[in-house]
């Protein structure tokens, strides 16, 4: 067998935890594929496989049968030492076992930037394949290296990555992992009511891929403050906008005011807060105390008496239409009455009387009358 006769340079390790040991020095030989197994005198050194055609050297110190150290190359010139052979001659088969300690398979990242942190258990080659968007191209990580730590850019959303570790002898092996990446922040565009009433509905609209958590906060120093998380499942989207709704109970706090925001969580922790906003709180319904109405000469007069502090309309539909709409009786009350005066069409006539406050809340009466 020809050899180089280059005797490759390894770093000189002091064995301090096996003292009093005779040193013996030999000029390790290896042909191709064989391996030194440098671990067995201290787990930090990795092993060396010979790749070339030509052999290789190491210059080593023997501290017990088949137990080998890394030494200077100048002490196995000093000494003009001709080649020994490892007692069991055997062929490196095993590829690389891949420590990855970062990124993390299935974890949530709030950045772009992966930290990549690998070791081998030897030294190798290590390469990365991006399944989603690296067009089928590998990309070099390190060379000739044992370990590796350093950033590499990655895509928003789901990222999948197959490695790769290679020995000198082309072993190989192949570790697969995926993430997810979410850096953008959340952000709540509107929410209602913004100002006024409320009956304890409340809308909210905001801009966010993969929302996790969606919050309602509401009260006031008088009773105290309540939250409510919304079901995330329920919220409708369109073109990348998200519009949910909730009903809080706000017995409570009806007649006084109150202040409400929403807070908005993502999967990757980020959150934005809406701005805090006032409102009224009217939760008691309209009350339709006497509803008298007289039909003269094509005309109806109606005199409702009604009690609701917060009165939006009066209004009335009439089913008998080919096309039934609501139509506004009354925008306002006259010592807590309505009182308007309606023409009809001849004929029977089935009319539904509805009374809204500000806040939203209704009641309907029916009424029916021949003119």
């Amino acid at each position: 067998m020809k050899y180089n006769f280059m005797i490759i340079f390894v770093a000189v390790f002091i064995v301090s935890s096996m003292p009093n040991v005779m040193a013996e020095y030999r000029l390790l030989c290896l042909d191709r594929s064989e391996t030194v197994r440098f671990s067995l005198c201290n787990s930090h050194i990795p092993d060396r496989s010979c790749d070339s055609d030509f052999g290789c050297q190491f210059c080593t110190n023997m501290i017990s049968e088949g137990v080998y150290c890394p030494t200077s190359v100048n002490v196995c010139n000093s000494l003009d030492l001709g080649c020994s052979y490892l007692a069991n001659r055997t062929v490196d088969t095993q590829p690389p076992i891949l420590s990855i300690i970062s990124p993390i398979s299935m974890h949530n990242y709030n950045s772009r930037s992966i930290l990549f942190d690998l070791l081998l258990n030897e030294l190798g080659d290590i390469n990365y394949l991006d399944n989603i968007n690296g067009r089928g191209r590998w990309s070099r990580v390190c060379s000739n290296c044992v370990e590796y730590t350093r950033r590499r850019s990655f895509n928003e959303g789901n990222n999948s990555i197959t490695f790769s570790a290679s020995d000198g002898l082309g072993n190989t092996r192949y570790v697969n992992l995926s993430f997810f990446i979410d850096s953008k922040k959340p952000r709540i565009i509107k929410t209602t009511p913004s100002n006024g009433f409320t009956d304890g509905t409340f809308f909210v609209t905001f801009k966010e891929d993969n929302p996790a958590l969606l919050i309602l906060h509401y009260g006031n120093p008088l009773v105290g403050y309540r939250n409510i998380e919304l079901d995330l499942g329920l919220c409708a989207r369109n073109l990348g906008r998200t519009y949910c709704n909730t009903g809080a109970n706000l017995i409570d706090y009806d007649g006084q005011e109150i202040e409400y925001w929403f807070n908005l969580t993502d999967i990757s922790s980020f959150s934005h807060a809406s701005r805090r906003l006032g409102v009224d709180v009217d939760v008691t319904y309209p009350d339709i105390v006497d509803l008298d109405f007289e039909v003269i000469s094509g005309f109806v007069n109606f005199n409702i008496s009604i009690e609701e502090e917060n009165l939006d309309s009066v209004d009335y539909m009439d089913n008998s239409e080919l096309r039934p709409r609501w139509r506004t009786l009354c925008s306002r009350l006259n010592d807590g009455r309505c009182i308007a005066r309606k023409s009809f069409s001849d004929g029977n006539h089935n009319v539904n009387i509805q009374v809204r406050d500000d806040a939203g809340n209704s009641v309907t009466e029916n009424i029916n009358f021949v003119v």
